[in-house]
This record gives C-alpha cells, sequence and structure tokens, in this order.
C-alpha cells in the first residue's frame, strides 16, 4: 500500500515536530519497508490493520495505518 503525496507531508511534518531526543529514539526503530515480508491479516480496527509478517526471519506483528492525516497521527503518537 503505498502512501499519497498528502499522507506523506503529514508524515514529514509529524516527524519534524517531534523532540530531537524522540527523533533519536525513532532513528532506532525505522525500517525500510523492503525488508518486511507480510505474511497475513490478524486484526483490523478503526486506526488501522494489524499483520503478521517476517522481518529479518522472524516472525513479528506489524500495525499498518489504514489513512494518514493530522488527527491519526496525533492520536497514534
Amino acid at each position: 500500500m503505498k502512501h499519497s503525496e498528502d499522507e506523506l507531508d503529514v508524515i514529514k511534518k509529524a516527524t519534524i515536530n517531534v523532540s530531537s531526543q524522540r527523533q533519536e529514539e525513532l532513528k532506532g526503530v525505522l525500517i525500510p519497508s523492503s525488508e518486511v515480508k507480510l505474511d497475513r491479516l490478524l486484526d483490523q480496527g478503526g486506526f488501522g490493520v494489524v499483520n503478521l509478517a517476517t522481518f529479518r526471519g522472524q516472525e513479528v506483528a506489524m500495525n499498518k495505518l489504514l489513512t494518514i492525516d493530522e488527527d491519526v497521527v496525533k492520536r497514534f503518537e
């Protein structure tokens, strides 16, 4: 699922608006999507979906937002 230009703008603004300490924390957990293989849907809620995925050979749960706008980003933080 690719994000629209509007969604990408919201993500960029949210990243810029977090504190420098939080930015450093995020650098440690952000991973390229190319390293994640989605296996199957586990659950879906109001904000997004949770998928079983594989990351570097490990099974993980991955939460993906359905839509991204400023309100959703604030609630997700």
